[in-house]
């Protein structure tokens, strides 16, 4: 429980948790964004009715000859001569009030100072039909006899309408709202399904490998997953000529003993030939060192940083230098800028000291080291000014326990495990004449 309890959030997982809260955040404050225009934009509108109201009221507005003010009985708007409707009007001045028959009884807010000319909104105001928005209009009324009365218009109108209106726009908004949320969710969940598929086929097919049902990412996947499935058969490759090398060496290694183990149990049965057992023991040492340089080549590995092969020549070179004091022999190594052996460090100083060990074993004085690459390639090169290799001989001394002199020491087996090298990292060698004039073995890697 303690491992299910830590183990992470999956990509899809982790994806639609961001996903989601980024949706959601984006309708909320779209929501709200809308929610505050439509009140703003409702809130206006009442502005303008109200500022109609007064207009109107103005235009119906009169003083009788008596110099009473007076309006019309019956006004534009039906809904001032309705009790509870909603809607009230008074016009006052400093010797009277007027009041529209809804705001007969009512007890309504008194109207602020104002400068003639001047328009106040206010509101919402508690009154006794409960919260009212309010516009005061103020102007300076010319009567017959050329005075001047100063006049204020209000107009009330309840807020339950204007609650109404934006309750309902609130329902209408985030209703639609939750379903598009509940619709970019289903598409975003559709659309990781789809876009993280590839992902689900690599493990897929990763579990047919453990099974046993498959041997390599059969794919195809987008461009972006190739590196990686790319990197992952070239382990999975490696891993398999690994296991078949090993295979194959110790087949090998007991085939190639049953022979030898042969002649020790008849020697010491019938002669007791101590001599011959030495050379036995000797051959089955040769077979065995063989066969374990066989197996530890160990090819490409993905993954791994390439290295630089002038430190591994040089220090090849160095050795060989100490244990041929008693020759004057000139090396010289020379590696391109840019050259890298990708593979590991213990193949590259077997295969370089063996072929460098033979350019020693057979020069007169001269051998040459170079080593050059570029776009992922490599290839080495070891020349010597010895006798050289006839061609016919080339194939012969790939094989194992062949020598190109028998009055040269060893025993056969250094190019065949140069071979054996070159071969488990997919590349080639060739024997070829030297400008120095003996051989040159030049090796060359592909690609990794």
């Amino acid at each position: 429980m303690p491992e299910i309890a830590n183990q992470p959030l999956s990509l899809r997982a982790r994806l639609l948790v961001v996903g989601s809260l980024a949706v959601v955040a984006f309708l909320g404050l779209t929501g709200l964004t809308l929610d505050k225009a439509f009140r703003d934009s409702a809130r206006t509108a009442m502005q303008d009715r109200l500022q109609g109201y007064v207009y109107q009221l103005l235009a119906a507005a009169e003083f009788s000859d008596d110099g009473s003010f007076t309006l019309p009985p019956i006004l534009p708007e039906p809904r001032f001569a309705t009790a509870g409707s909603g809607l009230y009007a008074t016009v006052s001045a400093d010797d009277m009030v007027w009041r529209s028959e809804s705001a007969v009884g009512l007890n309504l807010p008194v109207s602020p100072d104002l400068k003639q000319g001047q328009f106040v909104y206010a509101g919402p105001m508690d009154s006794d039909v409960g919260e009212l928005y309010f516009i005061h209009y103020a102007i300076g009324w010319e009567r017959a006899d050329a005075t001047l009365t100063a006049l204020v218009f209000s107009v009330a109108e309840d807020m339950s309408g204007f609650g109404n209106q934006v309750s309902s726009f609130r329902r209408s908004l985030w209703g639609w709202l939750g379903a598009a949320a509940l619709v970019l969710l289903a598409v975003q969940a559709a659309m990781l399904r789809w876009s993280l598929r590839p992902l689900r086929q690599v493990a897929d097919d990763l579990s047919a490998i453990e099974r046993g049902a498959g041997d390599q990412l059969a794919g195809p996947y987008p461009r972006e997953l190739e590196g990686l499935t790319s990197n992952l058969n070239a382990l999975i490759r490696s891993q398999q000529l690994s296991l078949e090398r090993y295979r194959n060496t110790l087949a090998d290694l007991a085939h190639s003993l049953k022979t030898p183990l042969a002649v020790l149990r008849m020697t010491l049965e019938k002669t007791g030939d101590t001599e011959g057992l030495l050379k036995q023991v000797l051959r089955m040492d040769e077979q065995i060192g063989w066969h374990l340089k066989r197996a530890a080549a160990r090819g490409h590995r993905p993954l791994t940083a390439p290295i630089d092969p002038g430190s591994v020549l040089r220090r090849v070179a160095e050795t060989l230098a100490r244990l041929h004091t008693d020759r004057d022999i000139e090396c010289s190594v020379q590696v391109a800028d840019g050259a890298r052996f990708r593979g590991e460090e213990g193949d590259l100083f077997e295969l370089a000291g063996n072929l460098m060990e033979n350019a020693y074993k057979w020069c007169r004085e001269r051998v040459r080291v170079s080593c050059q690459g570029a776009a992922g390639r490599l290839e080495l090169r070891v020349e010597d000014d010895g006798p050289g290799i006839e061609p016919e001989r080339v194939a012969r001394l790939l094989r194992r326990g062949e020598r190109g002199d028998q009055r040269v020491s060893g025993h056969g087996l250094g190019l065949a495990i140069v071979n054996e090298i070159v071969a488990a990292y997919g590349g080639t060698i060739s024997i070829n004449k030297s400008s120095l004039g003996g051989a040159a073995v030049i090796v060359q890697f592909p690609p990794a």
